[in-house]
């Protein structure tokens, strides 16, 4: 009986492939090589990875960019939940996502968390009523608005003055909260696990409040522009952080707008910036 048990054969099967805990140089070259492969092949800008204005060139990666280099790892990812109550209906989520390989080995892990007492979520934008005096778009007086807590936005193309208020049905923003959590926590874990936080800095998806507002204004400035001089102005003088896909679409609605006052002219931008030059040197 012993004889058998020792001349038994046992038959191992092929495990699946994924990532492992020890690797050689190579295979650390190889694993960067098809990073690489899959960034130009597979991964798309804006929607994949992005730049975030304010954070530097290294390309931000999102959650559908991750999602796709778990896929061809072979990552599976678990998530533990964990919820604060705080005062006044707020909350806090935090969760940590274990990232296994497909034979079940764990490689690593990621946190993320996100409150509702984030800006973004425990305030919103309350509309006055009251529409945006000209005046405000020359010298971006809030004042003109209000105080500090007013700002401006855009309903139904027309652009009004609201205030800052505390959101009061904290509720409505919980699952969004959450699935921010869950997210952050994934894309944590993603780049931990591959060792690819020299390609990719941490999600940051949404844009600082800084620069959409000085999109909104230039959008407003180029719409009230009388002439093609104070068209000219708005645009030489606009400011160094609008991000490249918000520049493109004010250069389309400038050029828009340039038509509209001029309709047989064209635009030179070399010329334009010549002749400001020039005035700027007289003055």
């Amino acid at each position: 009986m012993n004889n058998e048990k020792e001349n038994e054969i046992v038959v191992i099967k092929e495990q699946p492939k994924g990532l492992s805990f020890y690797i050689s140089s190579e295979q650390l070259c190889d694993r960067r090589k098809k990073m690489l492969d899959i960034m130009r092949k597979t991964m798309k800008e804006n929607t994949d990875w992005g730049k975030i204005p304010g954070c530097g060139n290294k390309p931000t990666l999102l959650k559908a960019g991750a999602e796709k280099i778990a896929s061809v790892f072979g990552l599976c990812p678990m998530f533990l939940e964990e919820i604060k109550d705080l005062e006044n209906g707020h909350r806090d989520y935090n969760f940590t996502c274990t990232v296994n390989s497909l034979n079940g080995i764990i490689l690593g892990q990621g946190i993320g968390s996100c409150s509702t007492m984030e800006s973004k979520y425990r305030y919103t934008n309350i509309n006055t009523g009251k529409t945006v005096p000209k005046e405000y778009w020359n010298s971006r007086n809030k004042n003109l608005l209000g105080g500090i807590k007013y700002s401006t936005k855009k309903f139904d193309g027309e652009w009004m003055i609201v205030e800052k208020g505390e959101r009061i049905d904290v509720a409505d923003v919980y699952n969004t909260v959450k699935k921010m959590a869950k997210k952050r926590a994934f894309v944590d874990a993603i780049i931990t696990v591959t060792g690819c936080s020299d390609l990719f800095t941490q999600d940051i998806e949404d844009m600082q409040n800084g620069a959409l507002d000085t999109v909104q204004d230039m959008e407003m400035l180029i719409t009230l522009a009388q002439s093609v001089d104070e068209l000219k102005d708005i645009w030489i003088g606009r400011p160094k952080n609008i991000p490249k896909e918000f520049e493109i679409k004010l250069e389309n609605q400038k050029n828009k707008r340039y038509k509209e006052l001029k309709p047989n002219g064209e635009w030179n931008e070399k010329n334009i910036q010549t002749k400001t030059r020039r005035k700027s040197a007289k003055t």
